[in-house]
């Protein structure tokens, strides 16, 4: 299922959510190939308050089904929070800079969790 409404001229939401087996080519079920069950889903806010800047918040999450999971090496839930803001230098050029925190939980290992920034140009002919 998935939605997009503009809340308001500079406001925009996105969301999905998914729940099924065999969902790797979809990027779902922690992209184990299989008859793994998942369920899941994203949202996010894009704020666009000038014809250069935009802002996107939001989170994700990615839950299969345990019982489906045999290896304790197999992640079991990720999730993710994220911000980013992107300026346009040109029409052509834009900068981004992304942070992000997420969350793994292993079935038979300690979870992990990391904080990600990222920086990226964006050159567009």
């Amino acid at each position: 299922l998935d939605l997009r409404v503009h809340l308001t001229e500079t406001l925009l939401l996105q969301a999905e959510v998914f729940q099924g087996e065999n969902l790797a080519s979809y990027l779902g079920g922690i992209g184990t190939m299989g008859e793994i069950g998942a369920a899941g889903g994203w949202i996010a806010v894009t704020v666009d308050p000038s014809g250069r800047w935009r802002f996107n918040f939001g989170a994700g999450l990615d839950d299969p089904d345990d019982d489906d999971l045999s290896d304790p090496d197999q992640r079991s839930r990720n999730g993710v929070v994220f911000a980013n803001g992107n300026l346009s230098l040109t029409p052509n050029l834009t900068i981004a800079f992304e942070t992000m925190f997420l969350e793994t939980e292993y079935l038979g290992m300690q979870d992990g969790d990391a904080w990600r920034q990222q920086f990226a140009v964006t050159y567009a002919f």
